[in-house]
């Protein structure tokens, strides 16, 4: 089965990483083909550009773990070369950089926007829930056979990619932190979202700033209530029901909820509801 992995910007980087980690590639030899990789077995794999999928490359089984890898690796470099904002150094493709090794930060007069000149606390907050991002899209497309709707892929895309904004959030903090509530997906998702909220304190310190901040907009009762009719209630939801229970598992009212697990792990229960009533 193939899945949309590789975000399409990725693609130098990714070349890069097969070099650094001694991976041979070579350039596409066939119609719609991107890059050939081989595996351990000896063959080579293919990367698809897809007319369907204009966000990112498509890559079959052999090459996922690879890619993963690579997404995995890409987040930890990025946020450790962030969290050591002592001196200057060559660009680390902090925030405010592309992919080319290019500073924008530093061209537009915005040394706190990259790692080269050092960072604040907020500026290190926004390249985590950055890579956090990455990695949750990467999760979202390779669930895209596994049950959910159309409608939900695309919404969860939107969020995933929406513009990042915390300045006015208030500071993350872990003093209060809970179970995260990931019941209601499959085994091997929650297992990975598990690992990638206890990945390190700077994405364990946006999560728990991105619960805290949505909880201020959606009550707890009305959390309750709507976890409770999704996945408790035997009766078909009404369509005000599953309304309501979409405007709450959206709202998107502060800075955190763009990239708030939470919310998406409620997009699933609504979805998989809706669609056991079809």
């Amino acid at each position: 089965m193939s899945k949309n992995l590789l975000h399409k910007s990725k693609l130098d980087a990714f070349k890069a990483w097969l070099d650094e980690k001694g991976i041979e590639h070579r350039p596409a030899r066939g119609e719609y083909q991107v890059l050939q990789i081989k595996t351990k077995n000896g063959q080579w794999q293919c990367v698809f550009d897809r007319l369907d999928a204009p966000e990112h490359y498509t890559v079959a089984w052999p090459l996922e773990p690879i890619v993963h890898r690579f997404i995995r690796d890409r987040r930890t470099a990025t946020r450790a070369s962030i969290a050591d904002t002592a001196g200057a150094k060559p660009c680390d493709m902090g925030v405010g950089c592309d992919e080319s090794g290019v500073c924008f930060a530093e061209a537009n007069g915005e040394p706190d926007r990259c790692s080269k000149f050092g960072v604040s606390e907020t500026q290190r907050v926004a390249a985590d829930l950055f890579n956090a991002r990455e990695v949750i899209a990467a999760m979202i497309l390779e669930h895209e056979d596994g049950g959910l709707t159309d409608s939900v892929i695309q919404r969860a895309r939107d969020i995933v990619y929406s513009p990042i904004s915390i300045a006015a959030a208030p500071a993350p903090s872990v003093a209060d932190a809970k179970p995260l509530p990931f019941d209601g997906l499959t085994e091997e998702f929650t297992e990975e979202v598990a690992r990638l909220a206890n990945d390190g304190p700077g994405i364990r310190e946006a999560i728990q700033g991105a619960l805290a901040s949505c909880n201020a907009v959606v009550t707890p009762a009305d959390s309750d209530s709507v976890a409770d009719a999704a996945g408790a209630s035997d009766k078909p939801l009404t369509d005000a029901q599953i309304e309501a229970g979409w405007r709450q598992t959206f709202s998107t009212d502060n800075p955190y909820c763009p990239c708030n697990l939470k919310s998406f792990t409620k997009a699933v229960r609504w979805a998989e509801r809706a669609k056991e009533q079809k």
